[in-house]
């Protein structure tokens, strides 16, 4: 009977609902520390409660406990209390004589980091949600902070909010609607209802959802709508999972993707992942990543982009921006909106400058990285004191602007035809060795040597011709050992520059294609896991029919890639492997998640699988 109650104690007992405790009308002692309360309605009628302990629950509001008229001690130790609970409704108990213990206001206004577990009607609660949650937050941490060590700007890193026993405090939000509801917009239809507890302008909010994908990705994240991943399937499990946190709470920090070099956190890429140096270079001045910070932004920074122009090399844009702050400006960085795949339409990092300290500056970059498909770019910005600006999308039109490319010279074209083919590398490998003038010797340094052999290699690379023709231009022509022999000339003559690797790289190919595996046989695709992209590998011992097609894990066929009539070879290399955008027949990008591929070659079948990670 709850009218027997006088004294309730259910500490960590992970209630966040106290509906029936109104029936409990002669409670004296209440005390549910260490839960995820937030709606204190239903004991704001308790009025003879005189010990009432709330330490470490999502409290904000306390105007529901001035009215308690015999309450003599109250707990609020490790809440999320607002504005109004410090300014009136503390002092108006205090003033009464209760006795309120409570974290005193910071001083500074550093953002912490807040979990929130956001829990579908038709969702079971995991029972290890917060082990979990524990973990991949506090994993990203260390990340952070080992990755900012290497930089050399110490082991600098962010804040999350934590219970008494040093465990990371996940905070229970029940959604008013079924798990489907929230797999498109999800940081609009969450932050819709967690709005309605918490107040998210403050701090940075992680928020789990119980689902399989959020906005059709393993998670999402901004400086504006803060971090939502999806708390269910691959995207919450191991490594991944911890890989997942730090890249959406880097963009809740304001780092942008950066496909410059695919090991980067903010990138898809090569895992283990890693902070750029000027990643951990914005962060520095991150309000997150800092103790003492300005609670006010002084001034808003201010940003023109002044006319666009050409600059060397050819094609290379250069692009100025004027950019004022009084607090003095940290970083800027510019970003254009990413053109295909799974990131499509989100800001990808082209270039950074640090500004270190200035309050006005003209920030100038020089790219060649902008195509005439880019219709616009975006200036983000960083002041001293961890405040972000963003200029929006700032239209251009590159095509206005590059130079027209003269017709590239054919040198490598060594018998003179007009065009550069197998024939080409058959001249100059028949002539090696040969001093003097010669349309064999390509770069014109007085000899036919492996150089030029390598020279022409490349620019077979560069024409890209389909692998079939290569292959039938080559018939009678080259054999295997004659290639292997090159291979081995042009690594012992130590040809590093980048046209020589890519010569390089050619005649690998093209050694694979001479060389006709005993069997056929499918091959793991690369990389595995992907996002967006990926190239699957197999041999062929015969001729054959080729074609791919790729499963959903429930066994519908996502896409058919009919590869034609295939020479027996190795097809391996990106040049020859069978490519796969991560799209469907509908040209959508697929879901993350595992998918199937099957190889069909004449009477040959082969089944693997593979995983789209976003």
């Amino acid at each position: 009977d709850m009218l027997t109650l006088t004294t309730f104690n259910a500490n960590g007992a992970g209630i966040y609902d106290l509906t029936g405790l109104q029936f409990a009308a002669n409670l004296t002692t209440l005390s549910l520390n260490n839960n995820s309360v937030w709606n204190l309605e239903p004991i704001a009628g308790l009025t003879l409660l005189t010990t009432l302990s709330l330490d470490y629950n999502s409290l904000s509001s306390l105007e529901l406990l001035v009215t308690l008229p015999r309450l003599q001690t109250l707990h609020l130790r490790g809440n999320w209390l607002d504005s109004s609970a410090f300014d009136i409704h503390i002092p108006a108990m205090q003033a009464k004589g209760t006795d309120v213990r409570f974290d005193t206001r910071p001083e500074y206004a550093r953002p912490v980091v807040r979990l929130i577990y956001f829990l579908p009607s038709d969702r079971r609660p995991q029972l290890d949600i917060d082990e979990k949650l524990d973990g991949f937050i506090k994993n990203a941490r260390a990340f952070y902070a080992e990755q900012m060590e290497i930089h050399g700007f110490g082991r600098k890193t962010f804040q999350y909010a934590m219970d008494d026993l040093g465990k990371a405090k996940v905070h229970i939000v029940k959604g008013e609607f079924e798990a489907r509801h929230y797999l498109d917009d999800t940081h609009l239809t969450v932050n819709a209802e967690v709005a309605k507890q918490f107040d998210l302008s403050r701090n940075i909010y992680f928020i789990a959802v119980d689902n399989e994908l959020v906005n059709k990705a393993c998670g999402v994240g901004s400086p504006y709508y803060h971090v939502h991943v999806a708390a269910a399937g691959e995207c919450f499990t191991g490594d991944f999972g911890i890989e997942v946190t730090a890249h959406e709470l880097g963009h809740a920090f304001g780092l942008q993707h950066d496909f410059r070099n695919d090991a980067y956190l903010m990138s898809y890429g090569s895992k283990p992942p890693r902070l750029s140096y000027w990643a951990a270079e914005w962060l520095i001045a991150h309000r997150a990543f800092n103790p003492a910070r300005a609670t006010h932004n002084t001034e808003a920074t201010r940003i023109e982009m002044l006319p666009p122009s050409l600059a060397a090399p050819t094609n290379a844009v250069r692009l100025r921006f004027e950019v004022t702050d009084a607090d003095g400006l940290h970083q800027a960085q510019l970003l254009t909106p990413t053109l295909a795949g799974s990131a499509e339409g989100f800001p990808e990092l082209l270039d950074c400058k640090a500004l270190n300290g200035s309050a006005n500056a003209t920030v100038e970059f020089v790219t060649t990285d902008l195509t005439p498909e880019n219709k616009s770019v975006i200036l983000q910005a960083i002041d001293v004191n961890g405040y972000l600006s963003w200029s929006g999308d700032i239209p251009i039109d590159i095509s206005s602007l590059t130079a027209v490319e003269e017709p590239a010279s054919i040198a490598e074209d060594a018998n003179g035809d007009g065009v550069v083919n197998i024939q080409d590398l058959v001249m100059v490998s028949s002539n090696l060795g040969l001093t003097g003038k010669h349309g064999a010797d390509v770069n014109g340094d007085g000899v036919v040597n492996i150089q030029d052999l390598v020279a022409v290699a490349a620019a077979l690379a560069e024409a890209a011709a389909a692998p079939a023709l290569i292959h039938a231009q080559t018939a009678g022509e080259l054999t295997a050992s004659e290639v292997e022999q090159w291979i081995a000339q042009a690594q012992s003559a130590d040809l590093t520059d980048p046209i020589s690797r890519r010569g390089i790289r050619f005649l690998q190919h093209l050694l694979a294609m001479l060389t006709t595996p005993k069997e056929t046989k499918l091959l793991a695709n690369y990389p595995n896991p992907f996002n967006p992209e990926t190239w699957i590998p197999y041999r062929l011992a015969k001729p054959a029919e080729v074609a791919l097609t790729i499963y959903a894990i429930d066994g519908s066929v996502v896409r058919d890639l009919a590869l034609g009539h295939q020479p027996p070879g190795i097809y391996q290399g990106k040049s020859r492997a069978a490519y796969w955008d991560g799209r469907n027949a509908h040209g959508e990008g697929v879901a993350s998640g595992i998918y199937f591929y099957t190889l069909s070659a004449g009477d040959f079948s082969a089944t693997r699988k593979m995983l789209i990670r976003k």
